[in-house]
């Protein structure tokens, strides 16, 4: 099996830099123990109205270039097929803009939450997300401002707590680890328990995968 059991794949996506580039991120919703529930309208619009309050917050810093526009919740069997019939999305009427009024950094530059399983030791102790659009600049040293890693650990940690909470929730936020014949390790579900936020800028390179680009040449 590709999965422990049924899961939940959340997706959220958007634009940015007036649509020449898109981004996405995304999480697991399901269970430790048994097959995610179906996902619905309801928990589409759920997630998006949690989101839409992380990435509108001030103090989380996200650039006015970067948009959020769709939420989606792909449904994928134990065995890795995707349930298409089943998938639900809800895109904003209007796009959900960024608050900070700085450009932001380049689209491949971007920060890591790291969602934490219990002790966030062995296979699914740790997955990722990444967070979009951060305007935060770096010291002298290299290093984002601890705050601004303190306000985006909190800001991801409440999202994801609140969709978890909710009558609506497609089952709890997951770390949903696939079985491994490389490694021999099994697959498993473990629910968050805690995010993780550092203050080192990361790198995902598929960020930038649509931009165009013109050249300047000069001779030897």
């Amino acid at each position: 099996m590709a999965y422990a059991h049924r899961v939940n794949r959340v997706t959220i996506s958007g634009q940015m830099y007036g649509g020449n580039e898109i981004w996405t991120t995304g999480f697991y919703c399901g269970s430790a123990s048994g097959d995610a529930p179906a996902p619905t309208d309801a928990a589409a619009e759920m997630i998006a109205d949690e989101w839409q309050t992380f990435f509108t917050a001030v103090g989380t810093a996200i650039s006015y270039l970067w948009h959020t526009n769709t939420v989606k919740i792909t449904p994928i069997s134990a065995g890795g097929a995707i349930d298409i019939p089943g998938i639900k999305s809800y895109s904003y009427p209007a796009a959900i803009v960024g608050q900070s009024a700085a450009a932001g950094n380049p689209p491949q530059v971007a920060l890591v939450a790291t969602l934490v399983a219990d002790s966030g030791v062995g296979n699914g102790g740790k997955g990722r997300m990444f967070i979009p659009g951060l305007t935060s600049g770096v010291d002298t040293t290299g290093h984002i401002p601890t705050g601004t890693a303190n306000t985006v650990a909190a800001g991801i940690a409440t999202f994801l707590g609140n969709v978890g909470a909710s009558f609506d929730a497609p089952g709890l936020p997951i770390n949903a680890a696939k079985t491994s014949v490389a490694t021999g390790t099994l697959a498993i579900n473990r629910v968050l328990t805690s995010v993780k936020v550092g203050n080192v800028y990361d790198t995902q390179r598929r960020r930038r995968n649509a931009l165009a680009e013109t050249y300047s040449t000069d001779t030897i």
